[in-house]
């Protein structure tokens, strides 16, 4: 995936994300989600690498589906929590705290063999968060995941259930998910996303319009990776939120029915 670009391949980028990559995948689809989150953990262990599972018991159990007999003789390799009952271990009101976070994170390390030739975390505790409007704790964690990864560096995957062509995605919750990860996965089909995108701001907007959008979007995130598509509903959001909401409709309706009518 290149920076504010098109990502046709985001499941190479979830196989091979780096040492220390901390990607969001971001739907609305929860059938997309499981997908993803089972093709990085597959890979994962497909590489002879330990890996943490911080998944709801229904996500874990869609992608336990999708796994299969790759989850066989994975003791030492794979450890899984359920992210709700780990959530509540961690929180201190409505806060998640430090210390216990690093103790859980510590204590569910340990349990993987020494040695592997590196390691990943896939995380669904922010979700929950989310899910329970607990946007500032959500934050909070990102901020403590980030501190655990210093201490010792391993790749991180989290899932949020945002529908990114959902103007209530936008002006805090798409922003916060932006500002604390280096990668954006917002859609099964990038291109597409991109495609939809496109149309709609030409639509709306015009031609000249649309060109000054994108054109913001290209320049006003330059650390964070995600498709151009992405980019530019973020810039439009920001700089135009009240055009926003029919450009998002349009995209959508493009995106679902795999580009424009007539």
């Amino acid at each position: 995936m290149s920076r504010n670009d098109s990502s046709p391949s985001w499941g190479g980028l979830l196989a091979r994300p780096g040492a220390d990559a901390h990607i969001a995948c971001v739907s609305g689809d929860a059938g997309f989600l499981a997908e993803a989150a089972a093709g990085y953990v597959g890979a994962g262990l497909l590489a002879e690498e330990g890996v943490l599972v911080l998944a709801t018991h229904g996500r874990w159990k869609a992608m336990a589906a999708r796994l299969g007999s790759a989850l066989e003789g994975t003791e030492g390799r794979l450890v899984y929590a359920d992210a709700a009952r780990a959530l509540d271990r961690l929180m201190a009101g409505d806060r998640p705290d430090p210390a216990r976070f690093e103790a859980f994170l510590d204590d569910a390390l340990a349990r993987i063999e020494p040695g592997r030739p590196g390691l990943r975390a896939y995380g669904e505790l922010v979700d929950v968060l989310r899910d329970r409007g607990n946007w500032p704790a959500a934050v909070a964690l990102e901020g403590l995941w980030d501190a655990a990864r210093r201490r010792r560096p391993f790749a991180l995957l989290c899932s949020y259930g945002l529908d990114p062509l959902d103007p209530r995605a936008y002006g805090g919750p798409l922003e916060a998910v932006r500002a604390t990860h280096a990668c954006l996965i917002p859609a099964r089909d990038s291109g597409r996303l991109d495609e939809a995108v496109d149309l709609a701001l030409e639509e709306v907007l015009g031609r000249s319009l649309s060109a000054s959008v994108r054109e913001s979007a290209s320049s006003g995130l330059p650390s964070v990776r995600m498709p151009r598509g992405q980019a530019a509903l973020l810039a439009l959001s920001r700089e135009l939120p009240h055009t926003s909401a029919r450009v998002l409709s349009l995209a959508r309706a493009i995106y679902r029915g795999g580009g424009r009518d007539g």
